[in-house]
């Protein structure tokens, strides 16, 4: 480190003539100087400053040095004591210890108030714009340690004095300061330099010692407030099972405090089986972290089961000192699992089965419809897969990677569609979330929102999701802002929308909005070749969640399946195997299995004639042979005929009111 001491050999009287001489001309002789305090000469002259009086405005700074004070509160504290010490070995001699700011601003000092000449003791600021060369303006430009007497001073007024200043840097190297010893002795001793620059240090080392503890604290606060927002409790043992520290969440868990259950024996606090210590040992005896072990834990009387991992905490020579114990609750771990199962997309074109032509007409369909991002509306009879059909373009678009939503039309009352389609704000209406809760259209952005039996949605909807179709934004119920959404439409139906549209049920602009493609699915009736490779499909899949094995399937049993025109399509299907997989009594699917409406094609309450017949009717005559069969129990005929008991009443309503 560079150090600027008083020159020995250039005596005061010549420092004093010299500057007499550049005051009046502006020409500095060479070698009477030393070139610190020439350079700051020359600088102070272009200034103007005048070097015969101090300026008033270093007088009236005073509102400005009380800022400064204020600013470097930490400094002033952490060089305090030093300036004291500093002031005690210099007590018996003139001189005053003083601190300034980065600006030049006295901030403190230790001395006696009559070691102060009266006008220094009211300057506020020593910077070279206000007093001209000084020790403070010095250290601020070169910071380094150096000394000055009173004639190297530019103004005259400060020519009786003398000082000896050192910088003072923070841990980061930055200039915070500096700490100086000023004398009325025109030959300052070296040993005071020696001083300032062995306090300087002092306080340096304080401030990076204070800005680690900082920093620790900082780290400290921050693990414990990012431990205690964790939703999974943690607790902290040592190898003894003497417990160290629980967040937040382990307290509601344990129903304890952490204050009440410090340094005390987790077994002794928390009743769990397996219990902790057996598995605390497990994982010592491992070595390694354990991972999801099932732990119940009693609190208040009640069980609740919990994932447990444990992880061992190391010390300095990498042996064990001690675990931290991780507890997730198993009924939020499969809310989640099933929040993030409902917003995919499970079906894929290998789950549309059949080689009919008419089916793989439909899987091309499928895939042409994938390529773009337009709105789709899948048309076709119930039971014929529209779902599937909707989650197979999903996952062959570019959206994959985004959610699907799903929403049943015809399952939302008319008074929470709003609600559930845009969302609400807290307080929206009574009954609402506190937080608020966002719709399936803020639950579908940047993915797909299936619309399943949108036939079914109110006319005063109707107006509102066209014009989130138009707009491409939705406001929530209650609230003011807009929310951008980047949905794309996927619409199913089991009616013929136009006919609604002709009934003055559904608005024309909004099908040609939801219609610009369109996927019409065949009914089972019309691609009958098909039924072979369902029947064994719905024997693997039923039969595995049954636990029953079916070896062969006799001919006379799928000659049956082939003659019967299957008004409720696969669903009605995958019902008729169900059954027939309950009734078989060997490891095979022949006549005996049959229900006994599909034997005789010709007292079928759908024949070959009715097959002829409009689809309303005969969805009619099937829904009045199924209640006949059924003795007029509802939910018995909804089950066989694979629709919602909802649907059931709106379909009795609109074909036989008087049935409903």
């Amino acid at each position: 480190m560079k150090v600027y001491p008083v020159s020995e050999k250039i005596l005061p009287e010549e420092i004093v003539d010299a500057r007499e001489k550049f005051i009046k001309t502006g020409v500095l002789k060479k070698g009477v100087v030393r070139p610190i305090i020439a350079e700051s000469w020359k600088e102070c002259y272009r200034m103007g400053i005048n070097p015969y009086r101090v300026s008033d405005s270093v007088f009236t700074v005073k509102d400005r040095q009380e800022k400064e004070i204020e600013d470097n509160a930490k400094l002033i504290k952490l060089a305090e004591p030093f300036m004291k010490n500093l002031y005690q070995v210099l007590e018996k001699t003139r001189n005053v210890v003083v601190l300034y700011s980065r600006n030049g601003y006295t901030i403190h000092y230790a001395g006696k108030a009559e070691d102060f000449d009266e006008q220094l003791k009211h300057i506020c600021c020593w910077a070279e714009e206000y007093v001209g060369t000084s020790g403070f303006s010095l250290v601020s430009k070169l910071k380094v340690p150096l000394q000055i007497i009173g004639p190297e001073y530019y103004c005259k007024v400060f020519s009786g004095i003398s000082g000896s200043h050192a910088p003072i840097h923070n841990e980061k190297g930055d200039f915070l300061g500096s700490i100086a010893i000023a004398s009325w002795n025109l030959n300052p001793h070296a040993h005071t330099l020696g001083m300032v620059i062995a306090a300087s240090k002092a306080i340096e080392n304080d401030l990076k010692q204070h800005a680690v503890l900082e920093e620790l604290n900082f780290y400290i606060k921050e693990l414990d407030a990012t431990i205690d927002s964790m939703s999974d409790g943690l607790i902290t043992t040592n190898l003894k099972g003497e417990i160290l520290e629980i967040n937040r969440a382990a307290e509601e868990i344990l129903a304890l405090k952490r204050d009440d259950i410090k340094f005390k024996n987790i077994d002794r606090q928390i009743q769990a089986k397996p219990d902790f210590l057996a598995l605390i040992d497990k994982t010592l005896k491992s070595g390694n972290i354990l991972s999801d072990d099932e732990i119940n834990i009693t609190s208040k009387g009640r069980t609740k089961r919990f994932i447990a991992s444990i992880k061992l905490i190391e010390g300095e020579n990498k042996e064990a000192v001690g675990v931290v114990i991780l507890l997730k609750n198993i009924k939020r771990i499969k809310k989640i699992a099933e929040k993030i199962i409902s917003s995919q997309a499970r079906y894929t074109l290998k789950d549309i089965l059949g080689e009919s032509s008419r089916i793989k007409d439909a899987r091309y369909q499928i895939v042409m419809a994938a390529r773009t991002p337009s709105n789709v509306l899948i048309e076709g009879e119930s039971g014929t897969g529209k779902e599937l059909f909707a989650h197979s373009i999903h996952n062959l678009s570019h959206r994959s990677d985004g959610p699907f939503i799903s929403l049943n039309c015809s399952a939302i009352p008319q008074e929470l569609f709003e609600s559930i389609l845009f969302g609400y704000e807290k307080g929206a209406f009574t009954g609402a979330k506190k937080e608020g809760h966002p719709g399936k259209f803020e639950l579908a952005d940047g993915g797909t929102l299936f619309l399943d039996e949108i036939g079914e949605l109110p006319l005063t909807m109707q107006v509102k999701l066209l014009r989130v179709l138009s707009e491409g934004w939705v406001e929530r119920l209650g609230g003011k802002n807009p929310i951008i959404m980047n949905v794309r439409i996927i619409a199913a139906t089991n009616k013929v929308i136009m006919d609604e549209v002709k009934k003055g049920k559904f608005r024309t602009d909004l099908y040609y909005r939801l219609n610009v493609l369109n996927l019409n699915i065949p009914p089972l009736r019309e691609r009958k070749e098909d039924i072979p490779i369902l029947v064994n499909h719905f024997i693997k899949k039923v039969g595995y969640h049954m636990g029953k094995e079916i070896e062969s399937v006799s001919s006379e049993f799928i000659q049956v399946l082939k003659d019967y025109s299957w008004p409720g399509n696969v669903r009605e299907l995958q019902n008729v195997i169900e059954r027939a997989l309950n009734v078989a009594r060997r490891p095979m699917l022949d006549i005996d299995c049959v229900p006994d409406y599909l034997k005789n094609p010709k007292e079928s309450f759908i024949g070959n004639f009715e097959a002829l017949l409009p689809l309303s009717t005969m969805e009619k005559n099937l829904i009045k042979h199924v209640l006949i069969k059924c003795q007029g129990n509802k939910s018995k005929a909804a089950n066989i005929l694979g629709i919602g008991r909802d649907t059931l009443y709106r379909k009795l309503r609109e074909y036989s009111p008087g049935l409903s």
